[in-house]
């Protein structure tokens, strides 16, 4: 009993204290309470510091608990939202499936989240699994199983959680950008609906049953934008996706709209007083609304609390996190081959250089394919002396729908798309082929070509690997019958070839892109061909 009174009072005395400090002044009655919404976006895996492959430096989850326990601690009538990619964009969430960000936010004290876009990069089988590991609801309202045509389980629509006085009721929604961000196998069984269709649909029986309505979109400033001018009655429309950083308060219809930026650089922050009357708690005033923030009691001059280096981490976030930070590191660190001198690949994205088709060419033999095929942003020069699983990790940029799938493609497509992406500004470099690249009146000419130094017959059925996006969106192969989509991921695969290796050379002989030149008559010679 004397513990429940304890509680009771200390609950009290911060709710005072918080409605102290809205007013500058304390209330006359306990007709006003204020909400403390705390908002995180984008954070890409980023639990210890903003830079993906350390502990060091300023942003970081364990950073942004400490500040949002610290908040929520003085003022119970808060609640801790994430708009979703919490997930993917590190070498540690990449290993472990996202499972490592999860376990930190649980330890954060997280009130709910969205689903993003990331979120689903390994598998709506993963997805699930990841929600479940949430000790918070996760949302995704305009998510159905084609099976039901229901919500998808166990995601949620929408919940509504109480706090002091008020009931507050959460919905979330997720990018349809989703579906054409991932193979399609990976989201089976998924249909991503109409956002402002859902909102429309569900905004109307939460307002009936909830003081507050929050929004938890995945869908990018602009059309956050959009929803708040298409949907009445939402009272705050917390975002993600575009990476955003908004300073001030925006209001569009009845929706003020938040966004933190990203790789958990910022903490935001919103407090709202609500005034109860005769209908119930109505939103009263928002810190920073038309410019005029609050004074008095630590309430902020801006949306956004940046996460610096001096803040302290929690210890709970970094302890949940550390044994997949520890095995990270340990793989990270492996050497696994050398390089007896350096390879060029610096802005290989518009201009040739050796390292790309390096990459390509050990994709190609880690699932023995004829030809591999690689993005030409990946990749920077690589120096003599030894290489580590890290370096790989930082060449090859980017996690979404890097599956690697092997399909069967003919020898007059895969020279239809060297001739179209050779003669164009920006690059896929290839692993396997030989010969030339020539300039004529008739267009870009794949001269003496070669598929593992045999000519190339036009006919024949080739093994061609690439990342799962590099397949989407190149239409030589987008339809070319799929041998295999399991066969791995890039970067393990890459390292596992070099492993193999050990020793990283460029053949004198590889096929490098050309840069745009005046038309030349092509040369006697085989082999490498760069045009000045």
């Amino acid at each position: 009993m004397a513990r429940t009174r304890r509680t009771i009072l200390h609950t009290l005395g911060g709710l005072l204290l918080v409605l102290f400090a809205a007013s500058g002044t304390a209330p006359a009655a306990t007709s006003e309470v204020v909400l403390t919404i705390l908002h995180t976006n984008d954070m890409h895996g980023r639990a210890l510091a903003t830079e993906p492959m350390t502990d060091e430096g300023p942003g970081g989850l364990a950073r942004i608990a400490t500040m949002a326990k610290t908040i929520k601690a003085a003022n119970p009538v808060s609640i801790f939202l994430d708009a979703g990619d919490a997930v993917q964009g590190t070498p540690t969430e990449f290993m472990n499936f996202g499972t490592s960000m999860i376990r930190a936010m649980n330890a954060a004290g997280y009130d709910g989240i969205t689903l993003g876009n990331h979120e689903f990069d390994w598998s709506a089988t993963r997805t699930a699994d990841l929600v479940r590991l949430c000790n918070f609801p996760a949302f995704a309202a305009n998510v159905r199983s084609t099976a039901t045509g229901g919500v998808w389980l166990p995601a949620r629509e929408s919940f509504i959680y109480t706090r002091g006085p008020l009931k507050i009721a959460v919905f979330g929604l997720a990018t349809p950008g989703t579906v054409p961000l991932q193979w399609p196998p990976t989201i089976k069984g998924l249909r991503f609906e109409d956002p402002i269709a859902t909102a429309k649909r569900i905004v109307p029986e939460l307002r009936s049953k909830a003081d507050v309505v929050i929004c938890l979109s995945h869908l990018g400033y602009t059309d956050d934008r959009v929803l708040a001018a298409s949907v009445s009655g939402i009272d705050f429309i917390i975002g993600g996706h575009s990476h955003t950083i908004l300073n001030d308060r925006l209001k569009i219809g009845t929706a003020y709209i938040a966004h933190a930026g990203s790789y958990s650089r910022h903490l935001g922050r919103i407090d709202a007083k609500f005034r109860q009357t005769t209908s119930g708690w109505a939103l009263d005033s928002v810190n920073g609304a038309n410019g005029l923030w609050w004074t008095g009691a630590g309430y902020p001059g801006t949306a956004l609390i940046p996460v610096t280096e001096e803040q302290p981490s929690d210890s709970l976030v970094r302890n949940s996190y550390s044994d997949a930070w520890n095995r990270t590191q340990t793989m990270l660190s492996e050497v696994i081959g050398e390089a007896p001198r350096a390879i060029p690949g610096e802005g290989g994205a518009t201009n040739p250089k050796p390292v790309q088709v390096l990459l390509a060419d050990l994709l190609r033999e880690a699932v023995y394919a004829d030809v591999g095929v690689i993005d030409g942003a990946w990749g920077t020069d690589l120096p003599a002396g030894i290489v580590t699983s890290k370096t790989i990790y930082e060449m090859v940029t980017g996690y979404t729908r890097q599956n690697v799938v092997v399909v069967r493609a003919k020898g007059s497509d895969i020279r239809k798309a060297v001739e179209r992406i050779y003669g164009s500004d920006k690059f896929r470099y290839f692993g396997g082929i030989y010969g030339s690249i020539a300039r004529t009146a008739q267009g870009v000419q794949w001269r003496d070509a070669r598929i593992g130094r045999l000519a190339l017959n036009e006919s024949k059925e080739y093994r061609l690997a690439a990342p799962s996006y590099l397949i989407m969106d190149t239409p030589e192969f987008a339809n070319c019958p799929v041998i295999s989509d399991r066969v791995g991921w890039v970067k393990p695969l890459i390292i596992d070839a070099i492993r193999k290796r050990r020793v990283l050379t460029v053949p004198d002989d590889v096929m490098l892109p050309s840069k745009p030149a005046p038309i030349q008559k092509p040369s006697a010679a085989t082999g490498l061909q760069v045009m000045p």
